[in-house]
């Protein structure tokens, strides 16, 4: 049988919208399809396994306060097979029980085919930049060995990704969306879109488009920051600049009255 699963990564900078992106795609998903969350960690203990950790939650409905006897009951409550629920409480520290990588693998991948076999999955697993290689290998293995299940595995990424692992998302089934800046017009679309109808004067515009060198992110929080610091007020129903002989002086992503 061919493999129905796949394997999209979004890269971009911070800031470039991978998130709001994905967001919008869920969003318009049938309402059938399971939505598992999972998220890398920079730094800390047992992060190896942190995503996997996530979406096993929601999955089985394991809450914080659970115990650990707890947690692996509703485990094997959701899975139905004991192999399976042993390795995945390992992986995620929830026993001290030990098994080699493959059988993880194994498990990560029973795991997401017994609900795919339910409804279609999408596993969404942000931040993968910071993952640890064990798990960059367990997202692959899955991608590569599941058989007939109805898997999505949604990611994203900033570029350093592509530093430790340059052929990711060049295999079989597996698809990089690099997401490139916003053109000025773009920018000062989304500049439009945030204030509605009471645009800013032109110049403004023009300042906070050339300094956010095309990220979103950007272009809304230095509007926050002139409007928070009343740098930009609303009157007569269109923005202008604050009272008195303040200037708008924007430079390299920040903004301060003078």
């Amino acid at each position: 049988e061919q493999s129905v699963t796949r394997l999209l990564t979004v890269l971009g900078d911070a800031g470039a919208g991978k998130s709001r992106l994905l967001s919008e795609f869920v969003g318009e998903l049938p309402p059938q399809t399971r939505i598992l969350h999972g998220r890398c960690l920079p730094y800390g203990d047992g992060i190896t396994f942190w995503p996997l950790r996530g979406m096993l939650g929601e999955a089985a409905d394991i809450r914080e306060d659970d115990t650990p006897e707890a947690a692996r009951a509703k485990l094997l409550a959701s899975l139905g097979d004991a192999e399976v629920a042993d390795r995945l409480a390992s992986a995620v520290g929830l026993s001290t029980s030990s098994f080699p990588l493959h059988e993880l693998n194994w498990a990560a991948r029973k795991f997401l085919e017994c609900f795919a076999a339910r409804s279609p999955v999408v596993a969404l697993i942000d931040d993968i930049h910071w993952a640890e290689s064990a798990f960059l290998d367990l997202l692959e293995h899955v991608l590569e060995a599941s058989t007939a299940a109805p898997i999505l595995l949604l990611a994203t990424a900033r570029h350093d990704l592509l530093d430790e692992r340059p052929q990711w998302g060049e295999r079989p089934g597996a698809t990089r969306l690099v997401l490139r800046p916003l053109s000025d017009e773009a920018a000062a679309q989304v500049v439009e879109n945030l204030l509605g109808s009471a645009g800013l004067p032109g110049d403004v515009v023009a300042r906070i488009v050339a300094a956010a060198e095309g990220n979103p992110l950007f272009v809304e929080q230095m509007l926050s920051m002139l409007i928070d610091g009343g740098v930009l007020r609303l009157a007569d129903g269109g923005w202008v600049r604050g009272d008195g002989d303040s200037e708008i002086v924007i430079a390299g992503g920040q903004e301060s009255m003078s």
